[in-house]
């Protein structure tokens, strides 16, 4: 088991602003689909599809998510909420689009971007 320390250390890992501002849109995803796994995982997977068409082979990380999403709601929250480099960087290309509404979103970025100057200046 990792020590409190280890633990304090890895959620306090500094984060580029960009995987920052992921994290925190995907945490409040992850509240959506405490409340209706079915229908965000539903439209994560119909985005897939749709990129996979667009992109073809182009884009690794929807293999990834792929997996990710057939593991069920329990890979799915594990990824969107891991500080882990390879889950930041899975965040960064999420299939996630449409789950929040666009005022939901700019209410999180705009409380990301209070919390970034206060936390970093």
């Amino acid at each position: 088991m990792e020590s409190f320390d280890q633990m304090l250390r890895a959620v306090s890992a500094p984060m580029t602003p960009e995987a920052e501002e992921a994290l925190w849109l995907n945490l409040a995803v992850v509240a959506k689909i405490t409340e209706n796994p079915d229908r965000v995982l539903g439209i994560a997977m119909q985005n897939l599809r749709q990129l996979e068409r667009v992109q073809g082979g182009a884009n690794p990380w929807l293999g990834h998510w792929r997996t990710v999403l057939n593991g069920g709601v329990d890979a799915v929250i594990g990824v969107l909420t891991s500080r882990d480099v390879d889950a930041t960087r899975l965040r960064l290309n999420s299939p996630f689009a449409g789950v929040l509404s666009r005022t939901e979103s700019e209410r999180i970025l705009e409380a990301f971007r209070r919390h970034r100057k206060q936390a970093h200046s």
